[in-house]
């Protein structure tokens, strides 16, 4: 196995670059949550480098390109992708996009031929990119320019990168060169099995090791992960200690495991008043980047957030455990009445959809006893 970090840029540019994705790789699915947010990394970049007060320019780390290297029978390798190929095709209809807003007839042919195609390729139009056969139509229509595209996600991805470009470019004054250059702070681990016997790099053990193994990370987790690793460790450690672990995690998983998941999910339904998705291991990420852009739109610091959540989890219990209720109440007859209320509301008949509503009515409840 043999690791290298490059950009996304340097990865794509050479002519002897020859992508392809096997078969047994799902097709194109990116989503306009994830095209929004690739696009949203992109534009960081593009400001970090128009600010003059930046000295050290922002760069993006945009995970790994794991692949076999395949001779195609001349001095040309061909780059069979294990893993990546979702983050590989973005990049590249994010820069047919760019192509095609270019007025510029020789950035178009330099991108063309610079990123999109090769003179050594076998593949129909020497395309650098040979997609799963569910996409390759739609893709290499992009590809050519063809006016009729092909109906898809992937050509779904590249016309929301043409919405998302074209006031950058039009109205605000951005060129092709600032995105080309934020391309080139966008960074990829690149990972090369070595298939020699008895190495131990299957590409299919390490396909399902990349894909199936492991548990992976609840909401919650990540939520965790990014709230305390921006801290120093000696603030990570006693946060965690005298906060997070017992008086968030704690309670809510003697509830049980996954309520804490739920919690963070109920809470931003809560607080942004809206609805998002019923948690589940599908869109745990998604509902992760939902919940970090509220963080960092709404507090000032972590603390103001950790604060601030802490504060919800007793009314949380409220409703979600009947022995962990705390009074919301000086009067002990109301209190009964609201306990009650609570039971007959999210135990006898289980209406989960009130569940943000009363969390905010008990937490404004609680924010006003002087006591």
């Amino acid at each position: 196995m043999k690791a290298s970090d490059t950009s996304i840029f340097n990865a794509l540019s050479p002519n002897t670059a020859l992508f392809f994705i096997p078969p047994y790789q799902r097709a194109y699915s990116w989503e306009k949550e994830q095209i929004y947010r690739f696009f949203d990394d992109v534009m960081r970049l593009v400001r970090s480098e128009l600010d003059p007060k930046q000295k050290d320019k922002q760069e993006h780390f945009f995970g790994t390109l794991v692949y076999k290297s395949e001779p195609t029978g001349s001095f040309i390798n061909l780059n069979v992708i294990i893993d990546g190929q979702q983050r590989l095709t973005t990049s590249l209809l994010f820069c047919i996009a760019l192509r095609d807003l270019s007025t510029d007839p020789q950035e178009r042919a330099d991108m063309t031929n610079t990123l999109l195609t090769s003179s050594n390729s076998s593949f129909e139009d020497h395309v650098k990119l040979k997609q799963v056969t569910a996409d390759f139509d739609a893709y290499r229509a992009l590809v050519r320019g063809d006016e009729e595209l092909v109906p898809g996600k992937v050509t779904d991805a590249y016309k929301l990168f043409i919405k998302l470009l074209t006031p950058k470019l039009q109205i605000e004054g951005l060129t092709i060169r600032h995105f080309i250059t934020a391309l080139q702070r966008i960074n990829v681990v690149t990972i090369l099995l070595d298939e020699r016997p008895y190495k131990g790099e299957d590409p299919q053990v390490i396909f399902e090791t990349l894909n199936s193994l492991g548990k992976p990370l609840s909401l919650s987790d990540l939520i965790r992960n990014y709230i305390l690793l921006g801290m120093p460790s000696d603030q990570q450690t006693t946060i965690y200690d005298e906060v997070w672990q017992p008086k968030i995690e704690q309670p809510l998983g003697e509830v049980g495991e996954e309520y804490t998941s739920k919690f963070f999910r109920d809470y931003l339904q809560c607080k942004n008043k809206k609805s998002y998705k019923v948690v589940s291991d599908n869109n745990t990420k998604e509902l992760y980047y939902q919940f970090k852009e509220y963080v960092e739109r709404t507090f000032e610091s972590k603390k103001d957030f950790i604060r601030d959540i802490e504060s919800y989890v007793p009314c949380y219990l409220n409703i979600v455990e009947p022995k962990y209720y705390t009074p919301v109440s000086p009067n002990k007859e109301d209190d009964q009445t609201i306990k009650e209320l609570l039971h007959n509301i999210f135990h006898d008949i289980s209406s989960e959809a009130f569940k943000p509503f009363v969390l905010e009515l008990l937490h404004m409840r609680q924010c006003s006893d002087p006591n």
